[in-house]
């Protein structure tokens, strides 16, 4: 979390300088390029993934704190952009998106308490739909937000595994499928040869994505839906 929040300011930092220098300007950037109906491009990105979750202690009676710790992952995906107008677009994003949630469980022992950290690992393929309104441009600025849904698979789900092992080898199951919410806003720069982005998004899973298989881990879980917080370079042409 550390690293994204450094990676935060930067992002700002660099957002600024260009702006700018580009309010400066006379004569913007690409000054056709919104005559074009489609456009493509790609994202990079960076995530913090985490699990809202419910839960009941009273499952076993030594369990004393389940917290899920958020990770730092990356995107990679590519960018489709049909224009309507000039504040409306439509955007498609098909994205590869790596992620890790960690389950701290801790549990009353003498002499000291014991605490055992659950890994679940997810590996993305995303079907992002969004509509972008976008304000007047300004030279070579423009602030926009987005707003639609998303269609997640996630291929490291193992949600049919078999379970009947030891309990320190037992995993947490989740679905591979769900349905996810998203909404944004982020900055576009017009440079010479191309546009660039910067935007930050929150992609909020609308299913209980939770398989209780009654193994060990899963009792005392009730209910999982997955969340996202995303920082993304958009370089379109």
């Amino acid at each position: 979390m550390k690293k994204l929040l450094v990676f935060l300011f930067l992002v700002c930092s660099v957002t600024g300088l260009f702006a700018q220098k580009k309010f400066k300007q006379k004569n913007p950037n690409l000054p056709y390029f919104e005559q074009s109906k489609f456009h493509f491009g790609f994202l990079l990105a960076v995530n913090s993934s985490n699990f809202r979750i419910k839960y009941d202690l009273t499952t076993y009676d030594s369990l004393i704190s389940l917290q899920v710790a958020p990770q730092t992952g990356f995107n990679i995906g590519f960018l489709g952009s049909m224009r309507f107008n000039d504040n409306f677009s439509l955007r498609f994003l098909p994205t590869l998106s790596f992620a890790q949630r960690n389950f701290d469980y801790v549990f009353q022992s003498e002499p000291k308490n014991l605490s055992v950290t659950k890994i679940v690992e997810s590996t993305y393929v995303l079907f992002p739909f969004l509509v972008k309104y976008r304000s007047k441009r300004y030279n070579n600025f423009a602030a926009y937000i987005i707003g639609g849904g998303s269609f997640g698979l996630d291929l490291s789900s193992q949600f049919d595994v078999n379970n009947e092992v030891v309990i320190a080898e037992q995993v947490l199951k989740v679905q591979r499928q769900n349905m996810f919410a998203e909404f944004g806003f982020g900055t576009d720069l017009f440079l010479e040869y191309f546009k660039f982005a910067i935007e930050f998004k929150y992609s909020q899973g609308l299913n209980n994505v939770f398989v209780n298989d009654g193994s060990y881990w899963a009792q005392p879980i009730q209910e999982i839906k997955p969340g996202m917080f995303t920082v993304s370079l958009l370089f379109e042409g």
